[in-house]
C-alpha cells in the first residue's frame, strides 16, 4: 500500500496552495480532518468484520493523511524558535510516523483477519491522536 501512496504523498506536499483558496486549509489542516472523519467512520466499523474492505480503504484514507502531516510544519506556539521550535517541529514529525505506524498495525490486524489485534490498534490510534493533538494543536 506504501508503494501506492508513496507518489500521491510527494505529489501532495509538492503542489502549492491553490489561489483563492481559505486561508486556513492547508495540507496539514486537510489531512488532519481527513483523520478525524475516516477515525470516526472506522469505529462504527472496527467490530464488525464484514465491514472489513471498509475499514481497510479508512486504514489506507488514514495512512496517507498521516503520512501527508509528517511532511508539514505544526503551528508554532507564540514565542517559541531556535532550537526549542525545530525541537518541537521534530517531536511533531515523530508523533505523526508514530501515528502511522499504529495504523499501519490495524491495517495488518484487519488483513489476518485479527479482530482483537485491530481493536487494540484501534485504541492505540485514538491514544495517539489525542496525545498529538495535546501536544501539538
Amino acid at each position: 500500500m506504501l508503494k501506492t501512496l508513496l507518489p500521491l504523498l510527494l505529489l501532495a506536499l509538492a503542489m502549492p496552495l491553490v489561489s483563492g483558496q481559505d486561508d486556513d486549509e492547508t495540507p496539514l489542516t486537510r489531512a488532519m480532518g481527513v483523520l478525524q472523519g475516516s477515525t470516526r467512520a472506522l469505529g462504527k466499523v472496527v467490530e464488525d468484520p464484514a465491514q472489513r474492505d471498509e475499514a481497510l480503504r479508512l486504514l489506507g484514507l488514514m495512512e496517507e493523511a498521516a503520512l501527508i502531516s509528517a511532511g508539514q510544519a505544526a503551528p508554532t506556539p507564540d514565542g517559541m524558535e531556535g532550537t526549542e521550535l525545530a525541537l518541537f517541529q521534530v517531536g511533531f514529525r515523530r508523533a505523526c510516523l508514530s501515528l502511522a505506524d499504529a495504523i499501519l498495525e490495524a491495517e495488518a490486524a484487519c488483513i489476518a483477519g485479527n479482530a482483537e489485534g485491530l481493536k487494540a490498534a484501534y485504541a492505540t490510534i485514538l491514544q495517539r491522536k489525542k496525545a498529538g493533538h495535546n501536544a501539538y494543536k
